[in-house]
């Protein structure tokens, strides 16, 4: 052997084949990573192409309402101090009640049409956007009328009993503003609807805009109300009236009457069940027929539902709701 030349190192036996091993497994657990990298970013584009297609649609503005979006009403609703959340998930987009801007229905025309003919919803009344909206918002209310009293009615078919209790009292969401459920019927639950005491509201009133282009008679009666989620009145009937939502939503069911008027042909409902039980319970029983005969829509602020004598009515609030019925 030549003094220049170097002894050989020896390799231990299966040397060669371990590093073989380590270097593919280093590059299968990066090919390994990669392919979760490169699903997870499909995933996230899919997911943003999901939201960018379906987010438009379900804030697109109600047809014919120059409110704007649901979400800016649900905003206004919110900063107003209430809470509009459709917590019972009983909100709907089916609706077979004529839509119409005020400002494309004459006098003339509402009164060939509608007045004591037909239901119809006025879109842009401006009630939900003035100084009456403001001095409806929660804590104006708390503020200015917290310990003033209201009479509550029960909310059943013909609200037949009444108490008294404290603005305050009726808005603690720990007491009786706390969302409606299934377990309690019609007659047991407590709602303010009507029976305002005048006096003590006239700061407020007097601030309310009245459909004045569409009423006939030099008379007319407001009757305010506030309502907690899912609460609502079973069908009953009464006088015309425009029914306006100032803050969440109203879900309405109506059937004309039949004359001669009688007492058994109508909707079928239990009197004393609540509007929640009957949605629940009875509705998915109707027949065909039955359905045919209702008119049904969801009202949100800006939108007044006028309704002619007689006719069958239930209501459902969608959220902490606030409106005022004008009775001509």
């Amino acid at each position: 052997m030549s003094k220049n030349t170097k002894p050989q190192q020896q390799r231990r036996p299966g040397s060669e084949d371990q590093g073989a091993d380590v270097s593919t497994g280093v590059a299968s657990k990066k090919k390994d990573s990669n392919s979760v990298v490169s699903a997870l970013v499909v995933i996230l584009v899919l997911l943003a192409y999901i939201v960018a297609a379906v987010y438009p649609a379900l804030n697109a503005p109600r047809p014919g309402t120059p409110e704007g979006s649901s979400s800016l009403l649900f905003t206004r609703a919110v900063e107003a101090g209430w809470k509009p959340e459709d917590i019972q998930r009983v909100d709907s987009t089916f609706c077979n009640i004529p839509r119409i801007p005020m400002s494309s229905l004459s006098r003339a025309e509402f009164q060939d049409r509608y007045l004591e003919k037909a239901p119809v919803i006025l879109v842009g009344t401006p009630n939900s956007d003035n100084t009456f909206a403001k001095m409806t918002q929660r804590q104006y209310l708390l503020d200015h009328f917290g310990n003033h009293s209201i009479t509550l009615s029960s909310a059943n078919r013909n609200s037949y009993d009444k108490k008294e209790v404290a603005v305050h009292h009726y808005l603690d969401r720990r007491r009786m503003m706390k969302p409606q459920t299934l377990h309690t019927d019609g007659a047991s639950t407590w709602y303010h609807f009507g029976d305002n005491k005048h006096d003590q509201w006239e700061d407020v009133f007097q601030h309310y805009t009245r459909p004045t282009e569409y009423t006939f008679g030099q008379y007319s009666s407001l009757s305010f109300g506030l309502g907690p989620a899912g609460s609502g009145v079973p069908f009953h009937t009464h006088g015309h009236v425009f029914n306006e939502v100032i803050y969440g939503k109203k879900r309405w069911w109506l059937q004309a009457p039949v004359f001669p008027l009688v007492d058994d042909i109508g909707p079928r409902f239990d009197p004393d069940a609540s509007s929640l039980q009957w949605l629940e319970y009875v509705r998915p029983t109707y027949s065909p027929a039955e359905t045919d005969a209702l008119h049904e829509c969801v009202c949100a602020p800006g939108e007044t539902l006028y309704i002619p004598s007689f006719w069958h009515h239930s209501t459902l609030n969608i959220g902490e709701t606030v409106f005022m019925a004008v009775f001509v």
